[in-house]
């Protein structure tokens, strides 16, 4: 649980704020000495500070320079004071906090849209936490003062390069990536050049201490996301990083969408039925041998009509779970239409992949719903590709899916 310090001395904020932060998953620690708030900063992982400014022992500009010269710098700060003072608000946003509240214009909205906002960036961090990311600079030093500046963050799946050349080499691991204009060997604008070829969709930052206007923009010309210059604020840095990589998430979420059932989570028709192409392609380069299979919900009508479309939906749900894990890492799932669903089974035979879809169909036939009385069956047509097209090979699923359902359902023709 992320837990929130909160120094006031009022009961009344106290009160408020705590209303407000812990249904949403944070615990609010308060006190109203510094000396105490600093032992809860020693013995807590905090994710952010409330102040008001004053305090037992000091005020809270004075906290908050002590603070700001601390190992919890780092830690966002918001003062939440009954003084409105430009000269106090300008004092405080030089120590680096983040918000300014006035106690008389304390509502509960604000807070509650402040803290959902917080939320959004912890799940961003979470995102970039387990995001591949290189960083490459011919710098030792440049490159440890970035690794500090991720690791205050908790950022540690990085890779730290000198090398241009290895690193270029090793591109297509990672989906964002730093890169300084000054290398040896060859410049940082191929660099960017060759990466953004190469990884279309990446995030491409470049970290530098040229600040020329023309240099940074031939940068941003040749395909580079965003320029931070050196040297380094932690803040600023982490704010541009966070700016570039939520555009990446929202751009893989859209992307994601586009091609993906919003009731069941597995790719759309379309994408499955391309897919089926595309591998075509791979197996005459490859050599390796691929299924379809097409497969189709028994009677699904009959429970839409008597237990209604939500049960339906439940049963299409639970069923593609199922679907998406019972043929390993090599399988692409798709719903194709309706109770209809479709799976390319790659580097599988015949025989081999019979053998693994009547092992799905009896798993199917176990499950239960809750609060239901009935199974669900699947019939199917499974065939293994030989030379013909995309469209004749989905014909050839869906004869033998029909030959299933006319023989008696819940079995698999191939």
């Amino acid at each position: 649980m992320e837990k929130v310090l909160q120094l006031e001395s009022g009961t009344l904020f106290r009160t408020i704020v705590k209303k407000i932060i812990e249904p949403r998953g944070y615990e609010v620690i308060a006190t109203d000495v510094s000396a105490t708030a600093f032992s809860i900063l020693e013995e807590n992982e905090i994710s952010l500070i409330i102040t008001g400014n004053e305090l037992v022992d000091m005020s809270g500009v004075e906290f908050i320079e002590i603070l700001s010269k601390s190992k919890f710098s780092n830690i966002p700060v918001i003062v939440l004071t009954s003084t409105d003072s430009l000269e106090l608000r300008t004092k405080l946003f030089s120590l680096g906090i983040v918000d300014y509240i006035l106690k008389k214009d304390v509502n509960t909205t604000k807070l509650e849209n402040y803290f959902d906002s917080l939320i959004k960036e912890d799940t961003l961090l979470k995102q970039i936490q387990e995001e591949s990311i290189a960083v490459l600079d011919d710098s030792k030093f440049g490159l440890n003062v970035i690794k500090n500046i991720f690791e205050l963050h908790k950022i540690k799946n990085v890779t730290y390069y000198t090398d241009p050349h290895k690193f270029l080499a090793d591109y297509e691991k990672y989906s964002i990536f730093l890169v300084d204009l000054v290398l040896p060997e060859i410049s940082g604008e191929e660099v960017i050049i060759q990466l953004r070829k190469k990884k279309k969709d990446s995030v491409i930052i470049v970290v530098s201490g040229i600040t020329n206007f023309k240099t940074i923009s031939h940068a941003m010309m040749y395909g580079a996301d965003d320029y931070i210059s050196k040297p380094y604020d932690n803040s600023i840095f982490m704010a541009r990083f966070k700016a570039n990589a939520r555009t990446y998430f929202l751009y893989k979420e859209l992307e994601k969408r586009a091609v993906t059932d919003g009731l069941t989570g597995l790719y759309n028709h379309r994408y499955i039925y391309d897919y089926v192409g595309t591998h075509i392609m791979e197996k005459e380069k490859l050599g390796c041998n691929f299924c379809v299979l097409l497969l189709d919900i028994d009677h699904f009508k009959h429970v839409n009509d008597t237990y209604g479309h939500q049960v339906g939906d439940l049963v299409l749900m639970t069923l593609s779970k199922i679907f998406d894990k019972a043929f390993g890492e090599d399988a692409v799932c798709g719903r194709y239409g309706g109770e209809e669903f479709m799976a390319v089974l790659k580097n599988t035979k015949l025989e081999e992949g019979l053998k693994v879809v009547n092992a799905f169909r009896e798993k199917i036939m176990e499950t239960e719903y809750p609060g239901q009385d009935f199974k669900i069956t699947v019939s199917g047509g499974l065939v293994e590709h030989s030379t013909e097209t995309s469209a004749a090979i989905i014909k050839r699923s869906d004869d033998l899916l029909y030959i299933a359902k006319d023989s008696g359902r819940n079995q698999i023709c191939s």
